[in-house]
């Protein structure tokens, strides 16, 4: 009998580290929708089918134990945004179905039960094992380097991902360059812990350098914030940072000059450089001075964030209702902004969604996890500031579950250490 449950237990772990990896290998990497946009996968809701499927029979094979271990903090989050959801479906049906963008409503209610629906299975994928979730820590390292390996391809070959991003930014399987930023920065987060000491200052300078490549203002930010927070909390060595900092500073001064003096139109015009420098000398110019100098991106941001701030203003208790930012400059351009999209869609009290999620898969979280919990929460916070697909995006639904994951785990070792003393 012993032999037996000895069997069930080996294949249950395997099955669930193979459901781990493989969801990053398929989501963290955006190979699902990348292979499916040039024609050569499914569509990516087929294998997110596939793996709540997958999950639900993992909750089979355990006869449903894996349920208790469930933060109640995570279950009052999925229920309360799925009834503010639901209640603002009804408010567009009743008051505003005449409005171009009802039509869009029940998409988006589908959509927040599909998002919530992977946040839970993959929270069940990556519970109570903290083998399973360092082996998923491995593989977000592995997505990380392909993710740079890719930024460095694109900037020398513009075409090598089928000419889908025309930002002239590398982003590689995201297309997007500020969806690369995102997932680099994330990849940070959970990998870098995982590494060996010796290796985090450059597995940390590896993913800068890779972020550099997609200028996204956003996920630099968020580098430095997250680094802050490491060496801190020493999770990186402050020696080695300051070893890597006098080396890059020297290199900088010997070959600044020389940088200076590029004229980067002309290496364009001569073939040198062959990707669209347009947006890329813009940003530039944005960083050396950010309020002097103003760009096509931050224009576009602009315009539509004060859209929706006047949409926010007319409806400030209830909202507009579901999906109502979905389209605010008529080129199917939302708000850019995580809290301006709920407080515009649900009123004031919208503005504390994200926050709680975080503070839902964040909350007491004990040992190595509290510093990556604190990295975690000020990246998230931050990047809401940046995007408005947080709650819906995969690669960042599974960070808030391997979070959570983490984050339990913690606090049941801790209990178990505090039985043993006792």
């Amino acid at each position: 009998m012993s032999k037996d449950n000895n069997l069930k237990t080996k294949f249950l772990f395997y099955y669930q580290s193979a459901l781990a990896i493989g969801s990053v290998l398929l989501f963290f990497t955006f190979v699902d929708v990348y292979f499916f946009t040039i024609a050569k996968l499914p569509p990516p809701v087929v294998f997110i089918s596939i793996f709540i499927a997958a999950g639900v029979l993992l909750l089979i094979f355990t006869r449903f134990a894996s349920l208790k271990y469930i933060p109640s903090e995570l279950i009052i989050w999925c229920a309360g945004y799925l009834g503010i959801s639901l209640f603002s479906f009804m408010l567009v049906l009743c008051f505003y179905a005449e409005y171009s963008f009802a039509k869009d409503s029940f998409q988006e209610v589908r959509t927040r039960i599909l998002s919530e629906s992977f946040l839970i299975i993959t929270y069940l994928i990556f519970a109570k094992s903290r083998q399973i979730q360092n082996l998923t820590r491995l593989a977000i390292c592995l997505a990380v380097l392909l993710a740079v390996f890719n930024n460095i391809r694109e900037v020398s070959d513009p075409l090598a991902f089928q000419g889908l991003n025309t930002s002239g930014r590398a982003a590689g399987y995201y297309v997007n360059p500020n969806r690369t930023g995102c997932v680099l920065i994330l990849g940070m987060i959970f990998g870098v812990g995982i590494l060996p000491k010796k290796l985090r200052i450059f597995f940390s300078l590896l993913v800068i350098f890779g972020t550099f490549l997609t200028f996204s203002r956003g996920a630099i930010l968020g580098w430095f914030i997250v680094m802050a927070i490491f060496i801190q909390s020493s999770v990186i060595s402050r020696k080695q940072v300051l070893f890597w900092v006098l080396g890059i500073i020297t290199i900088i001064l010997v070959i600044g000059p020389i940088l200076s003096n590029l004229d980067l139109n002309e290496l364009q015009r001569s073939g040198f450089i062959k990707v669209d420098i347009k947006n890329i000398t813009g940003r530039l110019e944005w960083f050396q001075n950010p309020l002097a100098n103003r760009e096509d991106s931050g224009d576009s941001r602009l315009e539509v964030v004060i859209t929706a701030w006047n949409m926010f203003v007319e409806h400030p208790i209830l909202g507009n209702g579901i999906a109502s930012t979905k389209n605010l400059n008529n080129l199917g351009i939302s708000t850019h902004n995580m809290y301006l999209l709920f407080i515009t869609e649900h009123g004031i009290l919208g503005i504390f969604i994200l926050p709680l999620l975080v503070y839902a898969v964040t909350w007491h979280s004990r040992g190595e996890s509290k510093h990556i919990a604190l990295g975690f929460s000020a990246f998230i916070l931050l990047w809401g500031l940046f995007s408005h697909n947080i709650v819906e995006e995969r690669y960042i639904l599974m960070s808030f579950s391997l979070m959570a994951a983490m984050n339990v785990t913690s606090r049941l070792e801790q209990k178990s250490q505090q039985g043993d003393k006792l």
